[in-house]
């Protein structure tokens, strides 16, 4: 095995994480933080999403919270593992509240940001108008839904069926994607 000086902390955060090792990653970032290392919005945005997938939400946020603290400053990554970890749990709300700051910071929302929400909406909160909304703003933007948005749009079951307003929608989608 490497020394840790030779493997960069977030390369070896990322592989524990990806193995679902959180607890060892959690482990490494308090290690770099009591020897004066200071990890970078990549380690962050690293240890966020670990805690985002375990479900400690809280925490994510406290964590997303407190990098002004510490000189840093969330980027459009960050902010998508959050809003990822709240569609997942079905904290919509949260969610698009969290959308709302990242554009207010001057973010730019990126195909996934929008992806995740509208697939968030579609699945978890079965607000088709919302996720309508956000596939609508995402290709207006210039990004195109990807296959999984698609697949759950063209498979929309909502109360009342789909109506002619938003069949003529998905079709605009679909010529626009």
């Amino acid at each position: 095995m490497f020394p840790i000086s030779f493997l960069r902390p977030g390369t070896l955060m990322d592989g524990l994480c990806k193995n679902e090792r959180f607890a060892e990653a959690i482990e490494l970032y308090d290690l770099l933080e009591k020897n004066g290392l200071k990890p970078d919005i990549v380690v962050y945005n690293i240890i966020i999403n670990g805690l985002c997938k375990t479900g400690q939400l809280f925490e994510a946020k406290e964590l997303l919270y407190s990098l002004s603290t510490k000189d840093l400053q969330p980027d459009t990554r960050t902010y998508n593992v959050m809003i990822n970890g709240y569609c997942k749990e079905g904290m919509l709300h949260n969610a698009e509240a969290l959308f709302h700051v990242m554009v207010e910071k001057s973010l730019v929302p990126d195909d996934f940001t929008f992806n995740i929400l509208a697939q968030g909406f579609l699945v978890q909160g079965s607000d088709a108008d919302k996720a309508m909304h956000f596939v609508n703003t995402m290709i207006e933007k210039g990004f195109s839904p990807n296959a999984e948005t698609m697949s759950k749009l063209l498979n929309l079951q909502v109360p009342g069926g789909l109506n002619q307003e938003r069949i003529n929608m998905l079709l605009n989608f679909v010529h626009k994607a």
